[in-house]
């Protein structure tokens, strides 16, 4: 007999209205978010320089592989579980599951810390490896905090509570704000306190209103003991497992390879550029996916899915123009704003990277659709084509002797050819192609368009760049108009 009651809409959902909404809210709260790291990062360049920059990324990444290794894919699996059920008794039992599930991960990730950690700094920095034994440790038992934060917000998102998960996510990034001076001025221990000891408090408060949002009581709570009762609420897929840890492992191996390559300067200026890379994209897709991944699940056939995938990719392409177009034309000034004078070269860095925006955007499209029809294998799968070609196209690049910037030019290849590859394949997959053609003929004019912005950046002239920005913003009015006209006509 099966745990849950999946919803069965009578109708299809008024999607103009609840998009539109989510995209104002969580916009709001994912831009306040973006820019309290960024102001962060600041800090951790000012006082820190380019290595305290490298050194951060070191440690955001050991972080986000040691997540990903605990993970197993279960924070998906509860937004999907949760939000695609009526059951309220089911939605205890994955709560149930998951706090269980949770003691495990902290009690795995202090045996790594104690036992591990002198290991995991060798593997980092070689030689140097037992100069950052402490603050690998440190890095370490900080991930049940980030942890914690990320278990809370897959909560409240699989509830539908968008408003608060997005502003456990502010008061979150607020703190480490807050706290990133005073921590900095310890030196490197400091530093890595920056990476999780916030999550602590910002996990605590999203705690309580999950808890209340569930209407889960003390009586009717009951951990989890048995591996087949977990099974029931949270049926963990070996290739969600995998997933995480590849696509983490990649950006960790890039940044060795880099590090080993190029050295530590090198590292930090392309860390700048990709800080800014992946802060312009999380604040697109971490607007959307509280709303895209449990709207794909409520409706009913594959058309609705198609049209719904469609007129959200084509909202994200005409944001992403606009903001990547920005960010092309006020690379060096932003460069300068967000980091120091001695970050210069990351420019020519983030110049390069800009232009692989586009394939993320239609990758993390295609992607979540895969990931809500269940296929984790066709989701690992799709993941390692551009993790393959970003890993071993760095590796040749150290091993030739190319510069930094090829190796930019490695994450563009490698996310677009990815971006194609998804296209067919989710059509193969599923009898039809869940991004309309017009769509993806939007997809390849934005590349063009941001090649051609790259390129009149570097000339350096005026008068070709103010005719890209106003070829953009006409671009972007028409297409906004008709996107916007379409969530809003009833269907």
């Amino acid at each position: 007999m099966r745990s849950s009651k999946p919803v069965e809409p009578s109708a299809r959902p008024s999607e103009g209205p609840g998009i539109i909404g989510a995209l104002r809210i969580t916009s709001i709260a994912a831009v306040l978010s973006i820019a309290f790291g960024i102001g962060t990062n600041k800090l951790i360049a000012v006082v820190a320089g380019t290595e305290g920059i490298a050194l951060i990324g070191i440690y955001r990444t050991l972080s986000s592989i040691v997540i990903a290794g605990l993970s197993f894919g279960v924070s998906d699996l509860v937004v999907q579980r949760i939000s695609t059920t009526r059951d309220r008794a089911f939605v205890h039992r994955v709560l149930s599951a998951y706090f269980s599930f949770f003691v495990c991960q902290s009690i795995m990730i202090t045996l790594l810390t104690i036992v591990g950690g002198g290991a995991v700094s060798r593997v980092l920095f070689g030689a140097s490896g037992a100069a950052h034994g402490v603050e690998i440790r440190l890095v370490l038992i900080q991930t049940i905090g980030v942890l914690a934060l990320q278990g809370v917000t897959s909560v409240l998102g699989g509830l539908a509570r968008v408003e608060q998960a997005s502003w456990v996510g502010i008061v979150t990034s607020f703190l480490t704000l807050a706290t990133a001076y005073p921590l900095l001025l310890l030196g490197r221990i400091g530093l890595t306190f920056v990476i999780g000891l916030t999550c602590f408090i910002g996990a605590a408060i999203g705690a309580v209103l999950a808890w209340r949002a569930s209407g889960l009581s003390l009586r009717q709570f009951a951990p989890v003991t048995t591996w087949r009762s977990f099974h029931e609420a949270l049926p963990i897929s070996r290739w969600l497992i995998l997933g995480p840890i590849i696509l983490n492992g990649s950006v960790l191996a890039v940044q060795s390879l880099v590090t080993r390559g190029y050295g530590l300067v090198e590292l930090g200026q392309f860390n700048a550029a990709w800080t800014l890379e992946t802060t312009a994209i999380a604040v697109l897709t971490s607007s959307m996916r509280s709303y895209y991944l449990p709207t794909l699940g409520r409706l009913d056939t594959f058309a609705q899915k198609r049209a719904f995938a469609s007129n959200t990719l084509t909202l994200l392409l005409v944001l992403l123009l606009l903001g990547v177009a920005t960010l092309i034309l006020g690379a060096q000034y932003l460069i300068r704003i967000l980091f120091t004078a001695s970050f210069g070269p990351a420019r020519d860095i983030l110049l390069i990277l800009a232009l692989s925006m586009p394939g993320q955007i239609f990758i993390w499209c295609h992607g979540l659709f895969v990931l809500h029809k269940g296929d984790y294998r066709a989701y690992l799968w799709l993941d390692a084509v551009w993790v393959s070609i970003r890993v071993v196209g760095t590796a040749v690049c150290v091993a030739k002797g190319y510069s930094v910037f090829a190796v930019a030019w490695v994450e563009v290849i490698a996310l677009s050819v990815s971006a194609v590859v998804d296209v067919v394949a989710v059509r193969r997959l599923y009898g039809g192609a869940i991004i309309d053609t017009p769509t993806i003929a939007l997809g390849v004019a934005v590349v063009v368009l941001l090649a051609l912005g790259r390129a009149f950046a570097d000339t350096g002239k005026l008068l070709p760049q103010i005719a890209f920005g106003a070829a953009v913003v006409a671009l972007s009015v028409v297409i906004g108009k008709r996107s916007l006209a379409k969530w809003s006509s009833p269907t």
